[in-house]
C-alpha cells in the first residue's frame, strides 16, 4: 500500500478530527495531516500538529480505519515530523482513560514522559509520552525510511 499525506482543506481536517475524537478542539496553530491510500483513495488517519516550536510538537493520531498504523504511514508520518517540520522531538498527550491510544504511542517508539492532572478532555489526568527523533526507530539506519519516499507528497 502506498500513502499519499495532505494538508489540504486544514478547516474540514481539523473539524472531522474534533468529531472523530471528541475533541474541545485544537490550539490555533494547528496543523491536519490525512494520510491516504494511494490506490484506492480512502482517508487512513488524520494526525494533528500544535504547540509547534523550533523544536517540539505536540502530536494528536485520529485513526479513521481500523489497522491505519502501518509501516509505511508511520516512517512517512516521522519522515513529516521531523524532517520535514524540523522538530527535535514530539509530545504525545492522551488521556488516561485512552488505554489503545497509550498502548500505540509505546508500541510506535515513544516514551513514558509524565502525568499532567486535569490535563485531557473532560479535566481527566494527561498521560505524556514523547520521542526523540534520535531514538525514532522509523528513521534510523534499517528502517523502511528509505523504502517509500514517493509516499511523502505534500
Amino acid at each position: 500500500m502506498s500513502i499519499h499525506f495532505t494538508d489540504a482543506d486544514k478547516a474540514g481536517l481539523l473539524a472531522l478530527a474534533v468529531e472523530a475524537t471528541g475533541s474541545e478542539g485544537f490550539m490555533a496553530d494547528a496543523r491536519p495531516l490525512a494520510a491516504f491510500d494511494q490506490g484506492t483513495g480512502d482517508l487512513l488517519a488524520i494526525v494533528v500538529f500544535q504547540n509547534l516550536t523550533t523544536i517540539s510538537a505536540e502530536i494528536h493520531f485520529v485513526g479513521i480505519v481500523r489497522g491505519w498504523p502501518s509501516r509505511r504511514l508511520l516512517t512517512g508520518l516521522y519522515r513529516i515530523a521531523f524532517d520535514r517540520m524540523g522538530v527535535r522531538y514530539l509530545r504525545a498527550p492522551i488521556p488516561e482513560w485512552n488505554v489503545p491510544a497509550q498502548v500505540l504511542a509505546i508500541k510506535s517508539g515513544f516514551r513514558w514522559a509524565g502525568r499532567v492532572p486535569g490535563g485531557a478532555l473532560g479535566a481527566s489526568d494527561a498521560i505524556t509520552f514523547s520521542m526523540d527523533r534520535s531514538q525514532c526507530r522509523w528513521l534510523l539506519p534499517g528502517s523502511a525510511r528509505d523504502a517509500t519516499p514517493a509516499d511523502h507528497a505534500g
